[in-house]
């Protein structure tokens, strides 16, 4: 006995996951604020150090999340995968029965 076809051939398969939209999106931000800040910079040449300070900060900013955010729980999910599948706290109590 066949097993039946279905309409249309195969399944398809699932498209792997791609952040092609999200770094295009990306890259037209940071594009638009390097145009801002080149245009502030040109008509206020004492900005540019705001502008340093606040590039500064959102460096370190960023830093700290790829350390601290990013690396470091990936580092403790292959440090350790047992512990990945256990919920972080424990199930409540069940209420009382009457």
């Amino acid at each position: 006995m066949t097993i039946p076809r279905l309409p249309g051939g195969r399944p398809k398969q699932p498209r792997p996951k791609s952040y092609a939209g999200f770094w295009a999106g990306m890259s037209a931000v940071v594009l638009t604020i390097g145009g801002l800040t080149a245009v502030v910079t040109a008509i206020m040449p004492d900005a540019i150090f705001l502008f340093l300070v606040a590039f500064g900060f959102a460096g370190m900013v960023g830093l700290h999340y790829l350390t601290w955010g990013w690396w470091l729980s990936k580092s403790l999910q292959e440090s350790d995968p047992a512990d990945a599948d256990e919920p972080a706290w424990p199930e409540p109590p069940a209420p009382p029965e009457y």
